[in-house]
């Protein structure tokens, strides 16, 4: 892909986040007779600690969009971006099915600092109800395995293409946004996912 071809992919994928989150918060947006909570004890002994928003929410995107510099051609562009699309729709289902909320009180605290000022908007804008499984983990990880599809990576590039969705994970915990249960559902649901769209596409594709 030119340099031009790149930019065009940036502007689409911009915009097809934006069109996604439309997707993602149509179940916040549903009346709920009752959300679920998959509290655990080790949800209760992790500390919040919003400075992980900054992973959370502002490393996040740079990480998904890299893969816009990767891609060689617009085929794949178009088999990534339908396999989060597909991904997407397959959550925003179980959401409406299983609607799991954290604790109204997770999100009771002080804004006398920068990161949870940020939170603080996050939380604005995302008020929760669709956290099983979790859609940053799930992105994150579905990322990296589009990585290793379309490059042949060396052991140390595999380890730092990981350490991202491991880091995700962790933010997710530490900001309290998330559940313990919804990391390991979320990279569940993005192994899930891959296999599955890469099956359907190849069929597809061949028929």
């Amino acid at each position: 892909m030119s340099p031009s071809d790149r930019l065009l992919g940036l502007i689409i994928a911009c915009f097809l986040i934006f069109v996604g989150y439309q997707i993602y918060f149509f179940p916040q947006r549903l009346r709920v007779r009752r959300y679920y909570s998959l509290l655990i004890v080790l949800d209760q002994r992790i500390r919040f600690e919003p400075v992980w928003v900054w992973i959370y929410t502002v490393a996040y995107y740079p990480f998904i969009l890299s893969l816009v510099f990767m891609v060689s051609n617009w085929r794949e562009y178009t088999y990534i971006a339908s396999s989060f699309f597909f991904m997407l729709a397959l959550q925003a289902t179980i959401a409406m099915i299983f609607p799991v909320k954290t604790p109204f009180e997770w999100r009771e605290y002080h804004l006398e600092t920068i990161s949870r000022r940020l939170l603080s908007v996050v939380q604005r804008i995302d008020r929760g109800g669709n956290c099983f499984p979790s859609m940053h983990v799930s992105v994150a990880v579905l990322s990296a395995m589009h990585m290793h599809m379309i490059w042949d990576v060396t052991i140390t590039v595999s380890a730092v293409i990981w350490l991202f969705p491991a880091l995700v994970s962790l933010s997710t915990i530490y900001t309290k946004q998330h559940f313990v249960l919804d990391v390991p559902a979320g990279v569940l649901h993005a192994v899930v996912c891959f296999v599955a769209f890469d099956n359907i596409f190849q069929k597809l594709t061949v028929a």
